[in-house]
């Protein structure tokens, strides 16, 4: 786990959010996504002009796309991993309302990351990092395969 990802133990805090989308954004190249009814639209990493954290709103801005998250409705967090009806494996974050809609997610790229070639070396890295953030009692870790 990142050491920079700190929050309150009991809820979910703006400043935890920013820090694993932090992550997930730059060290990751996660895909964020978000989602409404009848559209979605997915925001791909790379650089950002800021990662700004304000009293109620978290901002991701780049030259070609900017995101504003509400992050007080943000109750929790789940680690995901699964099999796609396709077969892909599928790894994600997601931050979940109160209803354990999603708000946003945070997806890895079906592709193996640089310098890994086996699903099971995947699979163990994405457990191995999303275990770290266990202690959180807002987290939630799905591990289906």
């Amino acid at each position: 786990m990142n050491e920079n990802i700190v929050g309150n133990l009991e809820e979910v805090s703006g400043l935890f959010i920013k820090n694993l989308v932090s992550e997930l954004f730059f060290e990751k190249q996660a895909l964020l996504s978000v989602r409404s009814p009848g559209a979605v639209a997915e925001l791909f990493p790379g650089e950002a002009k800021s990662f700004e954290l304000g009293e109620s709103y978290f901002t991701i801005e780049r030259s070609d796309w900017h995101l504003h998250i509400e992050f007080s409705k943000i109750v929790s967090v789940r680690f995901r991993m699964e099999r796609s009806p396709k077969g892909r494996l599928v790894r994600a974050v997601v931050f979940e309302d109160g209803a354990g809609v999603p708000v946003f997610r945070g997806a890895f790229r079906t592709g193996y990351p640089p310098g890994i070639s086996e699903p099971e070396q995947i699979m163990e890295d994405f457990r191995s990092w999303a275990q770290g953030f266990g202690d959180y009692p807002f987290v939630r870790l799905d591990f289906l395969v």
